[in-house]
């Protein structure tokens, strides 16, 4: 009987360890350290690096090869790859190539406002020749039919301010006199971009703003004491932020911001000799 009881015991011992093998007993999930969840926090915390501009010759690769397909998908992407390249272009040559393909692109994505904002942005970045020309068309020669084409004409001003052409000066005045808020607050930040210009075109640019603050005012006219629209009202607040910006940039007056002191600045210094920026 004895041997029989140790038998026995030694059947259940390996009955219970192989119970045991197929079915292990349940663990308490680790608890990570306290220090490795603080640098999972800080890893979540820092923003992901800055991919690098691609090869502008990839760029028009791509470009060739999508305006012809009339890929929209594929010009997007290189399109938004041209305008990184762009901002910090210096290779005069392949920029106006790429601005030739982009160019090309306004026809391949024509309709596609999303894609074509980008085209006409990164041919404003790339200030050639060939992308100025196809930028006044949008800007100057084309009047926008709804609220997607005002957009892509608000940014093609700004392409052709960046320019600073003393030439294209009364042109901004007549796109400042579009019925369009987005337009005419395009063609005045488009303005502002001529800070950097000789005294007699920042004094030119800074008097049609101030004519134009006058225009765009909102009284009642002394009209009977009739109240001003609710319209001019929102027209205002959303253009003369722009308008003010844009005189601070080339009076170089940056602390005045409230539109009777830039009349009594106005009015103290248009006749007054301006400098260049190589006088003393």
């Amino acid at each position: 009987m004895k041997y029989a009881s140790i038998t026995l015991a030694c059947l259940l011992g390996v009955a219970s360890a192989q119970e045991e093998e197929k079915n292990p007993p349940e663990q308490a999930p680790e608890q990570p350290a306290e220090e490795g969840a603080d640098e999972g926090e800080e890893s979540e915390k820092m923003p992901p690096p800055a991919a690098a501009p691609s090869d502008p010759k990839k760029i028009i690769a791509d470009l060739t090869l999508a305006n012809a397909a009339k890929d929209v998908g594929r010009i997007d992407s290189a399109a938004k790859e041209a305008l990184a390249w762009a901002k910090g272009a210096k290779d005069e040559a392949t920029a106006e190539t790429l601005a030739t393909e982009l160019t090309d692109s306004i026809k391949a994505a024509k309709g596609n406002y999303g894609t074509l904002n980008v085209v006409v942005e990164a041919l404003g970045e790339l200030r050639t020749k060939e992308g100025l020309k196809a930028l006044k068309k949008i800007a100057f020669q084309r009047k926008a039919k709804d609220a997607q084409e005002e957009k892509l004409q608000g940014i093609a001003l700004l392409g052709v301010g960046k320019f600073g052409d003393p030439k294209d000066v009364a042109a901004f005045e007549e796109a400042a006199k579009s019925e369009s808020v987005v337009v005419a607050k395009g063609a005045y930040e488009a303005l502002g971009l001529y800070g950097p210009a000789k005294a007699k075109v920042r004094k030119q640019c800074a008097e049609l703003l101030m004519k134009r603050l006058d225009m765009e005012y909102p009284s009642s006219g002394g009209q009977g004491g009739k109240s001003v629209s609710a319209e001019k009202q929102a027209r205002w607040a959303e253009v003369s932020p722009a308008m003010v910006n844009s005189m601070k940039s080339l009076c170089r007056e940056n602390t005045i911001n409230d539109i009777d002191n830039w009349r009594e600045w106005w009015k103290e210094n248009k006749k007054k000799p301006w400098k260049d920026d190589d006088e003393s």
